[in-house]
């Protein structure tokens, strides 16, 4: 609920100084507060919070703050003019505000890996499929359950998801139409989601449902880097045998291929993946992909992953270097 005479004080607040002030932000906070508690709003807050919280609607107006307009470099708050610039009375700014609010979220949404599987399901898969009727702009159902909105806990759903077996995306690409493989793996889950939903679910749910689901949905966790062996490095920098470090990169090096040992060493440099493995470009690409998200994920909680990694590289460096040589 906005404060009577709220939006009019701004707006007097913005004409003398020429820039938000307290008002203005008291303004900003109850506008964004009252969308983002609304039904309209699909997104998610920042994690950990809650769009109850303050602080989370302190985060949303600080990244919105932060983003530059083409029309005003360098200012920190083109978005409030703009609004002001364009609004006939107070009200006119209130709603102007609002909009904007619900269009940088949806910017956001739209460069997100969540967001971009939403934007496939609500344009392409869910759209041309006539299993799934579209309830409203941002909720699905199966033309059975029409009408109704699913309001249980989503982990009932996510059981729904995985209980669906015989089905995987392998190829998932960033743009152009979705293979015919992956379409219908896609969609039979969302079919199994909303049988169990009986009703309508939003698209971001679906979107993160999918995510749990599909691993290749969402993008690729990022290890933290190999760099190429220092010449003057010798095996005694290396950590001491029979240290957690050294034992767990043992047992990664004893899990991997010939030639996902031989991507090690030129895990940073793309150029250099296709002449490592001897493999055609796209299955090289492939291969790295995968071989980075399997060392994020067996090193994200490590405290001695830098330790683990080199001693992974210098094994791997050193098989490749004997290769080589024969």
């Amino acid at each position: 609920m906005i404060t009577p005479g709220l939006s009019q004080a701004a707006i007097e607040e913005l004409r003398v100084q020429g820039a938000p002030g307290s008002t203005t932000i008291e303004l900003l906070r109850a506008l964004a507060g009252q969308y983002t508690r609304s039904p309209r709003c699909s997104f998610p807050a920042p994690d950990g919070m809650s769009w109850s919280d303050g602080e989370a609607i302190d985060e949303l107006l600080g990244r919105m703050f932060a983003r530059e307009h083409k029309d005003y470099p360098g200012e920190s708050h083109p978005f409030v003019i703009i609004c002001l610039a364009k609004a006939a009375d107070a009200s006119a700014f209130e709603r102007l505000l609002l909009r904007t609010i619900e269009n940088f979220l949806k910017d956001e949404a739209k460069g997100t890996s969540r967001g971009k599987v939403r934007r496939r399901l609500d344009e392409t898969l869910l759209k041309n499929d006539e299993r799934f009727v579209n309830v409203s702009n941002d909720l699905w159902c199966l033309t059975e359950f029409e009408g109704e909105i699913w309001q249980g806990d989503l982990e009932q759903l996510e059981d729904a998801a995985f209980s669906v077996r015989g089905v995987e995306v392998l190829t998932w690409n960033t743009a152009g139409p979705t293979s015919k493989d992956s379409a219908h793996a896609v969609l039979t889950v969302v079919q199994s989601i909303l049988r169990k939903a009986r009703g309508a679910v939003r698209t971001q749910d679906l979107a993160r449902l999918l995510q749990a689901r599909f691993d290749l949905l969402n993008d690729p966790l990022e290890p933290p880097p190999l760099v190429e062996r220092d010449e003057e490095s010798t095996p005694d920098d290396n950590p001491a045998e029979g240290t957690w470090a050294v034992v767990h990169a043992n047992d990664l090096f004893a899990a991997l291929s010939p030639k996902e040992r031989a991507l090690v060493p030129v895990l940073h440099d793309p150029s250099r993946w296709a002449a490592a493995t001897q493999l055609g470009s796209a299955e090289a690409v492939a291969l790295a992909r995968a071989l980075k998200q399997r060392l994020a994920l067996a090193t994200h909680d490590d405290e001695d992953y830098g330790a683990v990694l080199e001693r992974l590289l210098d094994l791997c460096t050193r098989v490749t270097s004997s290769v080589q040589d024969d």
